[in-house]
């Protein structure tokens, strides 16, 4: 199953992929498995079914009168052209309103998860108000799209109500020269309508599909991201000691931001015990996983019970399992199913 596959996948990824990333970004991306998976199951199917039924109606078209049939092909065209049309501006909302929707998600995540912290500290309100913005803006989107779609979903409907008037008025002009019976033009009346219906319904299955792509994209955000080992070849190094050693390490979050650690000479021996002490934001966490392998380093060699632990072939899970960390904010879990 595709979400199977991508849960596996990011289980894999490096932590530095999450620092990045808010935690409602990614639940968000994992959740549009099921709408993807939904949509592509049931609108390939619709697709097929609406092409097949359209061409039916179209030679049936043919048959009782080629005028109505251009005249019913060139107001279909015009249906699918303001639908697409309707879809692509859509489409520039719906990729606006998912960062906004992400962007509360990860302000949800925040209250859920700290709401000690922000109880403690007297922030409900501050921390509400900013919730509130990001929700406002959410809602002012929603709105922009009512009225977009309210505007131009309106035409289509209307072209389909007046198709019955035009086909009678020009089948019946048609009547007097080509010999139309009434009966025929109500036959070709009905033929038609039912050939709009197949082309609208594409016309919308592309505004579908259109808007899988969004959560395709941010779906692709996690699939194409590097695991942190790879999968060919992976050396599972175990620990001749506990000396550590820190060669020259420097190390920086992105390649534009600046450097955290730089230049970091350390040589601790096994049994030693050793307080890196510094101020708030100075690197002290960012050196422990470095030391773990949570953090690969920007330059720099790191040497754990002599061995190489930050070679890109080092299985990190398995060397992390020889490791006893307790990181500044230890969670609990709930394995209850």
């Amino acid at each position: 199953m595709l979400t199977s596959k991508t849960v596996s996948h990011l289980m894999k990824l490096p932590l530095k992929f999450f620092v990045s990333r808010g935690k409602g970004e990614l639940i968000f991306t994992v959740n549009s498995n099921q709408y993807i998976r939904a949509l592509l199951s049931t609108q390939m199917i619709s697709l097929f079914i609406d092409a097949v039924f359209l061409i039916l109606y179209f030679l049936l078209m043919l048959f009782y009168s080629v005028e109505l049939t251009l005249i019913t092909v060139i107001l279909g065209f015009v249906l699918v052209s303001i639908s697409i049309f309707n879809t692509k501006i859509l489409i520039r909302k719906n990729q606006t309103q998912i960062t906004t929707i992400t962007d509360v998600q990860n302000i949800t995540g925040e209250i859920v998860s700290n709401i000690s912290t922000i109880k403690a500290v007297g922030a409900e309100e501050e921390t509400f108000n900013k919730w509130a913005i990001g929700f406002e803006k959410q809602l002012q989107l929603e709105k922009e799209k009512a009225r977009i779609d309210s505007v131009l979903g309106n035409i289509p409907s209307t072209i389909q109500v007046t198709y019955s008037l035009i086909i009678f008025v020009v089948g019946i002009l048609l009547g007097r020269e080509e010999g139309l019976s009434i009966g025929t033009i109500v036959a070709f009346n009905a033929l038609g309508a039912s050939f709009l219906s197949p082309m609208l319904s594409i016309a919308n299955s592309y505004l579908q599909l259109s808007a899988a792509k969004i959560y395709i994209n941010q779906l692709l955000d996690i699939i194409d991201s590097k695991t942190e080992n790879r999968d060919d070849c992976v050396e599972n190094i175990k620990l001749q000691n506990g000396d550590i050693s820190l060669n020259n390490i420097s190390f920086k979050y992105d390649y534009f931001s600046d450097y955290v650690l730089k230049e970091i000479n350390i040589d601790i021996k096994s049994g030693e015990k050793v307080a890196v002490v510094g101020e708030s934001g100075s690197g002290k966490s960012t050196l422990l996983m470095l030391i773990a392998g949570l953090y690969e380093p920007t330059k720099g060699i790191i040497k754990v019970g002599n061995q190489h632990i930050n070679n890109q072939n080092v299985n990190k899970r398995f060397y992390r399992k020889q490791l006893g960390i307790v990181l500044q904010e230890s969670m609990l879990f709930n394995h209850a199913c």
